[in-house]
């Protein structure tokens, strides 16, 4: 029930910020692709460190914790770092490709396409990465499983987070003045 609340969220802020995707042609095309990493990593670093904590690899705090422990932070965060960049860069190709075009939007340059799918993929990831920790630690203290509680919540806070993230940054970077187009 928690994820199809946030599903019908995230359409409903869709649907509150169209006109920014109106605006910049191709935007929407990083849609799906940034929510699909943002689940796909936080997914594999909500199951790591559960997996870890049960094995006791990993303690139930923030702070003074394994080394397995900030490797898998680590590696979440290198993720986080490179996969957007792919992102940015597929979506203008798909966008050029298939000329996609919005009446009196603007088109976004490759660059505008990979920074905006870098910095709102690492602002989204840091966050993402930070609520995953948080609620491992809380649910794993009071005995419960984070496998079973940390994941809907994960989904459902990931998708809204990254579109928020998504749309923050091109408003910052249009505001701005940055190149995008």
């Amino acid at each position: 029930m928690l994820s199809a609340l946030g599903s019908i969220a995230v359409g409903v802020l869709l649907g509150t910020v169209e006109h920014i995707f109106a605006n910049f042609v191709g935007l929407l095309v990083l849609v799906p692709p940034l929510m699909s990493i943002r689940g796909a990593i936080g997914g594999s670093f909500s199951a790591r460190l559960s997996t870890a904590l049960h094995l006791g690899t990993v303690k139930p705090q923030l702070r003074n914790n394994t080394s397995n422990f900030k490797k898998s932070f680590i590696a979440t965060l290198i993720l986080t770092l490179i996969l957007p960049i792919w992102i940015g860069g597929l979506a203008y190709l798909v966008t050029t490709f298939f000329k996609i075009d919005v009446p009196g939007g603007q088109t976004l340059s490759l660059l505008g396409f990979i920074l905006i799918a870098e910095l709102s993929g690492l602002l989204s990831g840091f966050l993402q990465a930070i609520i995953t920790i948080f609620v491992s630690i809380v649910t794993y203290r009071r005995g419960l499983d984070p496998d079973v509680v940390v994941s809907p919540i994960l989904y459902t806070t990931g998708d809204i987070i990254g579109v928020i993230s998504l749309v923050f940054i091109t408003q910052l970077l249009f505001i701005s003045g940055f190149g995008l187009t």
